[in-house]
């Protein structure tokens, strides 16, 4: 399988959920739509994205199984084995607020609560797991912020609960977590933040920024740099955890692999060798969707043995 099938197994397994909107977002100038939906299939068809309704809606989003969440981060990470209802809009709305923050020239990396490593999570944050991280990067050094996404009023407690961790978070010089960026669901919802901050957490003014998802696109320019058309290159990047720090590398690179290759190298009746070699005609084609790649895609090579056994290409 070519490496754009890797790079979207891990945008849907990061985020939880994904629509195809998101996805055909985040594989900008990497592959048209025609060649997204055969990457989609094929993981579907490999049994490690499954399609599920999209609550109150009549679209779907695409989740990542367990086997995938296992491929990809193995043992040792908070595992989402079934979101719906509300947790579903609520992925979804991360995904958005993320994905919309990558767009940025400072942001050089983002992870989702699912890529956050428990055992670290106490010295990024006081009891508090994020709905996700940015990494900045500008002329004064790296650091990284706390993402968290409002979508509907929670109670005053749980509100206070939220804000006093990070007002613990922030006290605490040595935990990584330099601020907070809170996305609200609509501008009420930001309000009742902000004047929850200026009345009983003003110690939280310099370090946290509250938004809608419509104003994470007017943010300030000397803080995050440029606002771009399309996705940065955070995406191809992954989180890698120590000590509360997390630190970014290719996710597709000579160097990394998968956690675990134990899955199940059998696809469509066929081994994912026979296959492979069955369709080595076939992939040197020339497809107009498949050769608009990313030049970054072009300088690594995966295992071949992974490759082998989990991501031949099918029909």
């Amino acid at each position: 399988m070519k490496s754009n099938h890797l790079f979207l197994a891990h945008q849907i397994a990061r985020f939880g959920a994904m629509s195809i909107q998101q996805m055909q977002f985040a594989c900008t100038g990497k592959c048209h739509r025609a060649t997204l939906y055969r990457m989609l299939n094929d993981l579907i068809k490999k049994r490690l994205v499954k399609r599920i309704s999209h609550y109150g809606k009549s679209s779907f989003l695409y989740s990542p199984t367990t086997d995938l969440y296992e491929l990809i981060y193995g043992d040792d990470l908070k595992r989402n084995t079934g979101l719906n209802g509300a947790n579903l809009l609520h992925a979804e709305a991360v995904a958005d607020a993320l994905l919309n923050l990558s767009r940025y020239s400072f942001v050089t990396g983002i992870a989702s609560e699912f890529e956050i490593h428990s055992s670290d999570v106490e010295a990024f944050c006081s009891n508090r797991t994020p709905d996700g991280i940015i990494q900045l990067t500008n002329d004064t050094g790296s650091f990284v912020l706390a993402v968290e996404v409002e979508r509907t009023r929670r109670s005053n407690a749980r509100i206070n609960d939220v804000l006093n961790k990070y007002k613990k978070t922030f006290a605490n010089k040595s935990m990584q977590c330099a601020g907070l960026i809170i996305v609200a669901g609509d501008n009420t919802l930001r309000d009742v933040y902000q004047t929850k901050i200026e009345k009983y957490h003003p110690e939280l003014g310099k370090e946290t920024l509250v938004v809608t998802m419509e104003e994470l696109s007017t943010l300030k320019e000397k803080h995050f740099g440029e606002y771009q058309g399309g996705p940065g290159k955070c995406l191809e990047n992954i989180a890698m955890w120590s000590n509360g720090a997390p630190t970014f590398s290719p996710i597709i690179s000579t160097n990394r692999h998968f956690k675990n290759t134990s899955i199940d190298p059998y696809v469509d009746g066929q081994t994912a060798t026979e296959n492979e070699t069955a369709k080595t005609d076939e992939m040197n084609t020339n497809d107009d969707d498949d050769q608009n790649e990313n030049h970054m895609f072009s300088a690594h090579v995966l295992p071949q043995e992974v490759l082998k056994r989990v991501f031949a290409d099918t029909d």
